[in-house]
């Protein structure tokens, strides 16, 4: 949360004149202002105080020992839309008005919170900004530009909207997703920011439990013709101008459903088969029902005592899509209501002409049973998991092969099915996808 103040000078001969002068510069930048000005505020809702923003539902994080995590491992990621937001429920609100012919001149502005040492201002490395879970650091990224989000204010196109008339329509759901990734690190920085409001820094050692911290996480602005953000390029930790305006748009790990931290016995990834390879395949072929396999193996190694499942303090496993490829499969209604992805696809599926469509990998365990990949969806209003949602207990397709020091390795065989999409036509190219091995305390 930001603060203001204001301070009122004393009546006398030099400040009445003064006050004069900068009432006569005000007049007259308000009448070039209304000249100039071809974008107009729709809705002034607040989705920029500390509670009123975006969860970015990242869920339970679990931090363990270096051995299993070492420093620089993905503890969670999501995407989570702008809106709906607290403040703002509805993504169809049309926030902003502007004339066709700013078409080009419309943007997003980001920021980190920069005026929080555990909100956006302590940078570890590659934008990667201290939380208040010690030893945790968070990167967001717009989405549809892949720009990282910084302390300096950035802005990119808005590249989507309605229109009305001769007049564009800026929605909520017109805000590119954000991309969250927290990792782990070894070290936190107590260093206080501008402002401390709500938390002073980091979490204390040993500490467990909710993201208490009321602050959020970054900002996004609106930024066009007559209602430019003044920010932009200026440092998130010294420069908030706009936010008593009711122009920024929060998100954070602060809100509901709220990250909490937990300390429990888990696994880790050893290894995994590093590439499937399929023979090639027609697409009258697939379109007959033909098919091509390739398997895989996955090894964990698992603390003595992990309990295995996918509820809350249970460690999971999931095969994860790529960005692309989920994106991909939002367009073809490949993702079920609980994040699940039915065929993972290749990056550049429907945007690469040199790339295969209706075509796609199906993934079956050691028993022949189909497995849903996991996608980017953030977690629920509970982040409870389940099958549909690609998550599976860790142990549910894994066979021991050997125990040492308190720990024991698993191995875990998938075959991975090219085969054709169904009510989709075959289109011959290339097949070229991308999936990550995901292991995680719900």
């Amino acid at each position: 949360m930001k603060r203001f103040f204001q301070s009122i000078i004393s009546s006398n001969s030099v400040a009445l004149r003064t006050r004069g002068l900068l009432l006569l510069s005000l007049l007259l930048i308000t009448t070039t202002f209304n000249a100039s000005a071809t974008c107009v505020r729709k809705d002034f809702s607040d989705s920029g105080g500390d509670l009123y923003g975006t969860s970015l539902r990242l869920g339970n994080i679990n931090l363990t020992s270096d051995d299993l995590q070492p420093v620089g491992t993905v503890l969670a990621t999501s995407v989570v839309n702008l809106f709906p937001s607290v403040g703002l429920t509805n993504p169809d609100t049309v926030m902003f008005e502007c004339d066709l012919a700013d078409a080009n001149n419309i943007y997003q502005a980001f920021a980190t919170n920069g005026d929080s040492n555990v909100g956006g201002f302590t940078n570890f490395g590659d934008n990667y900004f201290q939380t208040f879970f010690r030893y945790t650091a968070l990167k967001l990224t717009n989405v549809e530009s892949g720009v990282e989000f910084t302390r300096i204010w950035q802005k990119v196109p808005i590249t989507h909207y309605a229109t009305v008339g001769n007049k564009i329509q800026i929605r909520g759901r017109d805000f590119s997703p954000i991309r969250a990734e927290l990792i782990k690190t070894d070290k936190y920085d107590p260093t206080p920011a501008t402002n401390s409001f709500g938390c002073p820094g980091p979490s204390a050692i040993g500490y467990t439990g909710n993201y208490t911290c009321p602050q959020p996480n970054g900002y996004v602005a609106f930024s066009g013709p007559g209602v430019e953000l003044e920010e932009l390029g200026h440092d998130a930790n010294l420069d908030w101008t706009s936010w008593g305006l009711v122009r920024y748009y929060a998100l954070g790990m602060n809100l509901g459903p709220v990250s909490t931290l937990t300390n429990n016995n888990t696994c880790g990834v050893v290894s995994t088969t590093p590439l499937v390879t399929f023979a090639k395949i027609s697409p009258a072929e697939l379109t007959a029902g033909g098919n091509r396999t390739g398997s895989f193996n996955v090894q964990i190694k698992c603390q003595d005592g992990v309990e295995s499942g996918v509820q809350h303090g249970q460690t999971s496993i999931a095969i994860q899509t790529s960005m692309p490829a989920y994106v991909a499969a939002q367009k073809i209604n490949l993702v079920n209501g609980s994040g699940g992805v039915s065929y993972l696809l290749s990056d550049g599926y429907g945007t690469d002409s040199s790339v295969a469509t209706g075509v796609g990998i199906r993934l079956e365990d050691s028993k022949g049973v189909t497995r849903y990949f996991t996608g980017w969806a953030p977690c629920d209003s509970t982040c409870a998991s389940s099958d549909n949602s690609g998550w599976y207990p860790v142990l549910s397709n894994a066979d021991s092969v050997g125990e040492s020091g308190g720990y024991t390795t698993y191995e875990s065989t998938y075959t991975a099915i090219l085969e054709a999409i169904p009510g989709q036509t075959p289109k011959a190219g290339k097949v070229d996808a991308t999936a990550y091995v995901l292991v995680k305390v719900q």
